[in-house]
């Protein structure tokens, strides 16, 4: 087969995993570090060689945190709050409302605690 390991990292109709080792062996090893630090704050830093952007993340945990996106946002529940509805159904809305609010401030994911961690006094979970 002919096509470069690049073309096959953007040809969508392959799997993942195939167009994942493909940009892996592309990358050098001084691009693989670089993508260790962040550009900034909340973005990683792009590798215009093969086409990679920066990627934007934002804080929660409850929703889009101000500090990190410098917008109002929606105050979700906590985590265990949500946890203890026991609604997949509310939850895969909450999922929903969250990407759009994270799309909303330019970030492609939000670092946040997931609805199963929760702290007690004893520092157990």
């Amino acid at each position: 087969m002919s096509i470069s390991t690049v073309e096959n990292y953007k040809n969508v109709d392959l799997p993942l995993e195939t167009r994942l080792a493909s940009l892996l062996a592309e990358l050098t090893a001084q691009e693989k570090i670089s993508l260790c630090a962040g550009q900034s704050f909340w973005q990683t830093k792009a590798v215009p060689r093969l086409g990679i952007k920066p990627f934007k993340m934002t804080d929660g945990p409850r929703g889009i945190a101000f500090h990190s996106s410098w917008k109002r946002c929606t105050a979700f529940p906590s985590g265990i709050a949500q946890a203890a509805s026991w609604d997949e159904s509310l939850m895969a809305r909450f999922g929903e409302a969250l990407a759009d609010e994270c799309k909303s401030v330019g970030a492609h994911t939000v670092l946040a605690p997931a609805i199963n961690i929760t702290r007690t006094p004893l520092n157990a979970t």
